[in-house]
């Protein structure tokens, strides 16, 4: 069964943007999932957070869930959340520091120069090994690095290195010390591990546990219409292979008892394949805002599958 529903409006105020995000979707999503969960809510593509943010009531709701584990394969990303969770005070004061420095660049004249030695910064400490610095030390770049890109986009190239063009920001937004500490103590039970993979997260879901999924929207195996898009957030892409076994994956969570959501490009082909695999289809309209044509953005289908059985 498919069903056609337009997007909520519900957010939480988020630190970063992200690619794919879902912050239109989120009340959506949460009416999907249902009643407050008895076990933990696990997202292994959390990207900026939005859903995360409304599952733990940051948009004004009631939680769903107060336990739960976010992960992301991009290792800035992990960083970045362990930072707003164990480091909030030493993370917002950074930025701000981060912040002062940039409008003394910007008065001069060198704010693109600026921009380009924060990314070569990032390039160099991907290639060292994040885990050899604090949380504060990457996070407080990588944060300044997403609001003075492009669009907010983080992409890396094959080398892992950072390689979005600067936006000509006049002046570096940063969140408030507030609001990072009202994430943080948010997700004083959400456990963020430095390692790890979706799949090894996926296989220990289980019984009372709500789990999301929304990998990047590479085309499935057989597409007719394969979509292209960004999803080069990490050194090795998102494949086709991927995204089929993450739903065969998602399935077999579902069956294990766990309340499973999956979000999708909204093909026709991959409708169908969420189907046959168990999962009830719900269509909904998804801005797209980042793409190199400004002709290409704009509303698009997006699928959410929820677990059926």
């Amino acid at each position: 069964m498919t069903t056609r529903a337009a997007g909520g409006a519900g957010k939480a105020r988020l630190l970063f943007k992200f690619p794919g995000g879902k912050s239109a979707l989120v009340s959506r999503l949460l009416e999907l999932a249902g009643a407050p969960v008895q076990g933990r809510y696990v997202e292994p593509f959390v990207g900026g957070g939005a859903v995360l943010g409304g599952v733990l009531g940051l948009d004004g709701t009631s939680a769903l869930a107060s336990r739960g584990v976010a992960w992301d394969a991009s290792p800035a990303v992990r960083q970045a959340w362990r930072a707003v969770k164990d480091e909030p005070e030493e993370l917002a004061g950074a930025m701000v520091r981060l912040q002062e420095r940039y409008a003394e660049a910007v008065e001069q004249g060198a704010g693109k120069s600026f921009f380009f030695s924060l990314r070569r910064q990032l390039g160099a400490l991907l290639r060292d090994g994040w885990g050899r610095y604090t949380a504060t030390t990457t996070a407080h770049l990588f944060l300044a690095y997403t609001r003075l890109t492009w669009n907010g986009v983080w992409r890396v190239n094959a080398a892992g290195e950072p390689n979005v063009a600067w936006n000509g920001a006049g002046r570096l937004t940063v969140p408030d010390g507030e609001l990072v500490g009202r994430w943080s103590t948010a997700l004083r039970d959400v456990e963020i591990p430095g390692e790890g993979s979706w799949r090894a997260l996926v296989e220990g879901v289980g019984d009372g546990d709500l789990l999301y999924l929304d990998p990047p929207y590479a085309p499935l195996p057989g597409d007719p219409k394969p979509r292209k898009g960004l999803v080069q957030y990490t050194p090795e892409p998102w494949r086709p292979g991927d995204h089929a076994a993450l739903l065969e994956a998602a399935a077999a969570a579902g069956r294990r008892g766990a309340r499973v959501l999956v979000s999708a490009g909204g093909g026709s082909w991959t409708q169908a394949r969420y189907e046959d695999a168990g999962f009830e289809v719900f269509l909904v309209g998804e801005r797209r805002s980042v793409n190199r044509d400004g002709a290409g953005r704009g509303a698009v289908d997006c699928l959410i599958g929820r677990w059926r059985g």
